[in-house]
């Protein structure tokens, strides 16, 4: 019973309490004047002027300005050597030129400065009047089907160092190898991309080759890369597609699949054919001072003999800066790369360029590049 009275005792004293300050608060305001408004407020304190110092004093937007100044300045300086697209290294007492292709390179200003064409004539009756650098190598009766043709120095000299130095440079950096290409293998006509388990893939590839079913091994310079893109771009331009076309007497649209690619040590690729690629396979080789007898990495022709189709009946040892084409459709002729036995990596850019006509699989095609047929 106690402690409910006390409750109650404490209840009627609150209520005391609040009805004593409502009475004061009554009282008081009958000589206070009349409360103002939120909005009366607000207008007021909008209205009155600052005291001191500014919001924001001027030395601070001083140094905004000459900050922004600044940063602008240094963006100017960097968008204009990276137009220049030129780093200098050097090498052992030589120094080399090299060119880091990283924007929007255009054939506007002089393509022989890209590809090769100075003492090319395409208004030439002969073959052997197109140009003194492009010649057919003589037929086989081991290989009747094949044909091919070479062209020396294909890209400007400039250029082709340019291309060699900076594939080079990306893939001898490990960090920069990671970012710039992928670890490439297949199984079956599967293409699997990744830098993951490269020695156990690498062992896998041979694993197959040795049962002798198709495989390969090697490194492929991402497409989503500025050096890529402007690759295919110049080797899509109407230049070079109609000197294909004066070539083989044929007119060419233009390239049905590319990709930049480095064997490396124990990189190879068996036995094939590039049925649904193209009609005009071509292999840009751009290693410096290749030595295949003692590095590997040569592309051999295999007979047309039954029994002699795992052999070469044909193979080349490329020179620096120097294209080989080869008919691939509709007699497409059995094709391979020997294992390079050395870690120097073989640079080359391989490709096909396309016809009117059949024989170009572009399903596949768009699915290995994200691009097909436009």
């Amino acid at each position: 019973m106690s402690t409910v009275k006390q409750r109650k005792t404490g209840k009627n004293s609150k209520k005391q309490k609040g009805k004593s300050k409502s009475k004061s608060n009554t009282g008081s305001s009958n000589n206070a004047s009349p409360p103002k408004s939120k909005k009366a407020s607000s207008k007021a304190k909008f209205n009155q002027k600052p005291k001191g110092k500014p919001l924001i004093p001027l030395p601070l937007i001083f140094r905004m300005v000459v900050s922004c100044m600044f940063l602008f300045s240094v963006y100017a300086v960097k968008r204009y050597y990276v137009s220049k697209y030129v780093n200098k290294t050097s090498d052992g007492a030589a120094e080399k030129t090299t060119t880091t292709i990283t924007g929007n390179l255009t054939i506007d200003d002089d393509f022989n400065d890209i590809i090769n064409v100075q003492d090319v004539h395409l208004d030439a009756a002969t073959f052997e009047d197109i140009s003194p650098r492009i010649t057919q190598l003589p037929q086989t009766a081991s290989i009747p089907n094949l044909r091919v043709v070479k062209i020396d120095q294909f890209w400007s000299p400039e250029m082709a160092l340019h291309i060699s130095n900076q594939i080079y440079q990306e893939f001898m950096n490990p960090v920069q190898r990671n970012e710039s290409f992928l670890f490439s293998v297949n199984r079956g006509n599967e293409k699997i991309r990744g830098n993951d388990n490269i020695h156990q893939k690498t062992l896998e590839a041979h694993a197959m080759h040795k049962y002798d079913r198709f495989s390969y091994c090697k490194y492929e310079y991402r497409r989503s890369l500025p050096l890529y893109q402007q690759l295919l771009s110049y080797l899509n331009s109407s230049e070079v597609t109609r000197l294909m076309s004066k070539v083989f007497d044929v007119e060419m649209i233009g390239v049905s699949d590319l990709f930049v690619s480095v064997y490396y040590k124990d990189n190879f690729l068996s036995t094939h054919d590039d049925r649904g690629l193209g009609h005009y396979a071509f292999v840009s080789f751009l290693s410096q001072d290749w030595d295949f007898d003692e590095n590997g990495g040569a592309l051999n022709f295999n007979c047309a003999a039954r029994h002699k189709r795992q052999e070469s009946c044909l193979e080349i040892k490329f020179g620096f800066n120097e294209n080989v084409f080869f008919k691939v459709w509709p007699d497409s002729v059995s094709h391979f790369v020997t294992n390079v036995k050395v870690n120097k990596p073989r640079i080359a850019i391989t490709g096909w360029y396309f016809t009117h006509g059949k024989g170009v699989h572009w399903p596949g095609i768009a699915e290995e590049t994200g691009y097909g047929e436009k």
